[in-house]
Order: structure tokens, then sequence, then C-alpha cells
């Protein structure tokens, strides 16, 4: 099984091409904003699936397992910090920007606008200035501010087949107490076999991998958060030995 945590820096930036489908879901302890310059990509936050077409802004929130996979594309990939917000910010400021929700924005009036800002955003963070991090700030609060006020005229499109988005919420929702494929594919009333296709075709990922996946990011969670015995964690997150 692949890591799926991928760590990063209080802020980041990179721009490069998508080519083909990522290997493996992960998830970040960081904000994500992913911005099309052009091309298409397919866009796979928890169980919702999104087609991204260029000037589409996605926002993928902290924990948020997510994938993209589909044609190619050429992106403008931001993440950031609770904290590097908070240095500039107030708090007020912050919760007003709807960060725990995953988000996919395409506006046209702001398009031009949205551009700018991730071009100077990127070209400042390349300029690798300490001086410079307030400018940044104040380029992805305009961004992030856009995103909440703006009207949003994306059009969520829908999994090839319409069963997915029942399925991977079930399994977020109860992978804990998923006993074997069987009993997770007999709920849908589905072979194991077309079962698991269903969800590697859709997914890019096997069924096994994708709920060990949600059980280690579980177990990550409570490792952080509380003060739990290592059986206790594992009980709690589905893992039976």
């Amino acid at each position: 099984m692949q890591t799926m945590l991928q760590p990063t820096a209080d802020f980041y930036a990179e721009k490069r091409q998508s080519r083909g489908v990522m290997s493996v879901a992960h998830y970040h302890h960081t904000f994500e904003l992913y911005y099309i310059e052009y091309g298409e990509r397919d866009y796979f936050i928890e169980d919702k699936f999104y087609k991204v077409k260029e000037r589409d802004v996605v926002l993928v929130p902290v924990g948020a397992l997510h994938r993209t996979g589909g044609k190619n594309s050429q992106r403008v990939l931001v993440n950031f910090t609770g904290r590097f917000l908070r240095r500039y910010f107030t708090e007020e400021m912050i919760e007003s920007l709807n960060l725990n929700v995953p988000t996919v924005f395409h506006s046209d009036a702001a398009s031009p606008s949205l551009r700018y800002f991730f071009e100077e955003l990127y070209k400042i963070y390349q300029s690798e200035s300490e001086t410079d991090e307030s400018r940044i700030a104040g380029l992805l609060f305009n961004i992030l501010f856009i995103m909440s006020r703006e009207r949003n005229s994306y059009e969520k499109q829908e999994y090839e087949d319409e069963r997915m988005e029942n399925i991977v919420r079930y399994v977020n929702e109860n992978y804990a107490r998923i006993d074997g494929l069987e009993e997770l594919a007999s709920h849908f009333y589905i072979s194991k076999y077309h079962f698991c296709r269903l969800f590697k075709k859709n997914l890019g990922v096997s069924v096994t991998s994708y709920v060990n996946k949600i059980k280690i990011r579980e177990a990550s969670r409570l490792l952080e958060s509380r003060d739990l015995s290592l059986t206790e964690i594992a009980t709690a997150s589905g893992f039976n030995s």
C-alpha cells in the first residue's frame, strides 16, 4: 500500500502539466487550491466527482482524500495552512472564506482576475524572497475571497456510474465496520467481481486499497488528537489484527 499523506510546508506552490491518472489517492495537512490554466481533469474529493477544465479552481479542505485523472492539463497547485493565513488575517476573516467544504469554482466574470492572481502568486513564490510572503498572502486571500463571494457557474458532473457516489460515501462512513469485500458488494446487490471492477474503473484504485487508506487516515487523526492506546486506536480505525 502506497503512502497517502503528502506533507507540505505552511505555503507551497508549483506549476506543471498533469498527465494520466494519479497512482494513489492522498491527503494533506494543508488546504489545496488547483487552478486549471488549460486542459481538463477528473477530480475526486472524498465521495464526490468533478470534471474540471480551463479557468476552474478546486478547493480541497485539510484532510480530504483526493485524486486526479483523465485528460492532460497545465495547472497551478497551491498548498497552505490555517497557520499561514493567521499570520496576516483575523479568525473572523478566515472563517468567512468557507474553507472546510470541497468546492469547484468557475466564474467567467472573475476569470481574468483569478488567472492574474495565480500567475503573480506563483511568480513571487519562485523568487524565494522572504519579504514577499505578505504579498503572497494578499494574493491568496483575494483568490479565496472571490471564490466565496462571486457567483459560481460551475456545473457539477456525475460519475460514469450513478451508484459510485453512494458506494464511496458508504465506504467513507462505514470503513471501521466493513467485514470484507463480499459484505460490501452484497450491500449494493452487486457481485464481488463486478463491484471490484466498478470501483477500480471509476476511482483508479482497488476498493481494498481505498478502505485501508481511509483506516490509516483515521488512525493518524486519532494519534494526533486523542490520548488513546495503540490498541484502542487500531480498533476504532477498523484494524482487527
